[in-house]
Formats: C-alpha cells, structure tokens, sequence
C-alpha cells in the first residue's frame, strides 16, 4: 500500500493537467466577477451627465431675479406719478397697498431664483432662509385685503424651495439626489411661477398702465387748452409727451419679459422634472436652450427699462 509520500509523487505530465483542469473550472467565476466589476465602471462613467447647461441657465436667470426689486419698486413710483396727472378735486389712486406688498412679493421672488441659482451651483445660493417666509400668509392678507386664497397658496409654496436649497447644498449636488429634489420641487415651482408672473407682475403692470393712461389724458387735455395759442409750448408739450409714452412703454415691455423669464424657469425646471431619470448632455442642451435665450433677452430688456 503506498504511502501518502508516494501518492503525491505523481507524474508532472498529470500534476500539470491536474492544474489546467482546476483553473478551466474556476475561469469562468473569475471572468463574471471581473465583467460585472468593468460594467459598474462602464455604467458609472456613462451616467455621469454634463450639468452645465443646468449652470448656464442659473446664471441666465440671476439677471432677472437680481432685477426684481426694481419693478417692485416701479410699482409703487408708477402709481405716485400717476396722482399727479389727476385733475385737482378727482380721488387720488391709493399706492399704500404697493408699498405693503413689496417686501413678501420681494422675498417670494429672491427664494425663487435663489432655487434655480443652487440647481446650477452659483455661490450665494444658499442664501435664502425659510424663517424669512414663515408670515407670509399673514402678511399678504395683511397687505392687500383683496389678495384671493389661490394666490396666497401659490406664494407660501416658496417656503419648500427654500428647504429645497439647503437639501441641495448638503447633498454635495450629486446627479441622482438634483433629479429627486427637482421631483419633489417641480409643483412648488410652477405653483410660485404662477404667482410670480400672475399676483406680483401683474399689478406693476397695472400700475403703469394706469399711469400711462392718465399721463394721455392730462397731456390732451393739455393741448386742447393751450395748444392753439402758444405754438412752442404745444411742441414741446407733444416732444415730452412722447418721450413719456415711449419711457412707459419701455417699462410695460419690461415686465412682460419678466413674465416671460419666470414661465421660461418654470418651463426648463418642468423639463428636468419628466426627464430626470434620463438625463444626457445632447438633450439638456436641447431642452434647455430656448429658455435660456429667452432668459438672456429679458434679462437684457429689464435692465435697460430700468437703469
């Protein structure tokens, strides 16, 4: 009987096929661990999509934010002028309701942009502080007793994009954590869109265009009285008549394209919203570039109304 010595003692010609066979058995579990470790790789490197089209439209929207306060401010200036083409004895327009407004309309629109500001990584977007809008509910009621219940909803929607901002800040902007905050986001934002290029542009609109019709009437009325029997004054009377309309005018067309901007926003954040799970550089770009032009343009209409 041989012993264990003599059996490993065992011809190399079988110990070298004894081998082979071992690694042809174990071959094919190597080779599917290292192909679903190159695939991970593969699908990793893939599904990391260029945001930066997200960024340009960040940027393209802070004009138009930044530029705000300067229509919030018309408002309340439109209706002021507005008075002074009021002839002696007929009421005055009432301008508080402008002035109470301002701030919360304020503050609704700098958390808005501010949101859009974080989608695209721009410093200061972290900015914006919910405490900010915890009243206001209460103070849009407060401020304009005609104000309706849809509206006021549409504004305090604003309260879960600031909540929205410091999710993004901390989840480091990865890919798959933006897509979830957009799906969580996208009805607060067409909601406070609404409100923005609805309740808030429109009554700057309406200021100016109270204005403008009151400036025609009193400027007419100018004209009939003295325009036949001083030649020089009625010129120059129709000269800063036109220049108004034309500053007016100017400034209507300005809050129009805010409007304008604020649907684009609100449309480019609706496409991210459906094609969140499947994002990719080429439609980004397609997506996203018609708002962002806009964006551009009215950001640039803006600034030149009001300078």
């Amino acid at each position: 009987m041989a012993n264990k010595r003599d059996s490993d003692l065992r011809n190399p010609a079988q110990l070298g096929a004894s081998n082979g066979a071992e690694s042809k058995r174990h071959f094919p579990r190597y080779q599917t661990i290292l192909w679903a470790v190159l695939s991970t790789s593969i699908f990793a490197f893939s599904s990391c999509v260029d945001l930066s089209e997200i960024t340009q439209l960040a940027k393209s929207s802070q004009d138009v934010g930044n530029s705000f306060k300067q229509i919030a401010d018309e408002t309340l200036n439109s209706c002021k002028r507005a008075n002074t083409f009021i002839p002696t004895g007929q009421q005055a327009l009432s301008c508080d309701v402008y002035a109470r407004t301002e701030p919360s309309l304020i503050k609704v629109n700098d958390v808005f942009f501010a949101y859009i500001a974080s989608l695209g990584k721009l410093a200061g977007a972290g900015t914006a502080k919910k405490d900010e809008l915890a009243n206001i509910s209460t103070d849009l009621k407060q401020a304009d007793k005609d104000i309706n219940q849809e509206n006021i909803d549409r504004a305090t929607k604003a309260s879960g994009l600031a909540d929205a901002i410091t999710h993004i800040i901390v989840s480091g902007y990865q890919q798959h954590e933006l897509g979830k905050i957009i799906g969580d986001q996208n009805a607060a934002v067409q909601a406070v869109a609404v409100f923005l290029s609805g309740y808030s542009a429109d009554k700057c609109e309406t200021a100016l265009e109270e204005e403008k019709l009151l400036q025609k009437n009193y400027f007419q009325d100018q004209l009939e009285k003295y325009g036949a029997h001083e030649p020089l004054a009625a010129y120059l009377l129709r000269a800063k008549d036109t220049d108004y309309k034309a500053s007016i005018d100017g400034k209507i067309q300005a809050v129009k394209k805010y409007k304008l901007a604020v649907s684009s926003v609100a449309s480019a954040h609706q496409k991210l919203f459906e094609q969140r799970n499947k994002w990719s550089t080429r439609q980004l770009i397609t997506d996203l570039a018609p708002e962002i032009q806009q964006l551009s343009d009215s950001a640039t209409s803006m600034i030149k109304a009001f300078q």
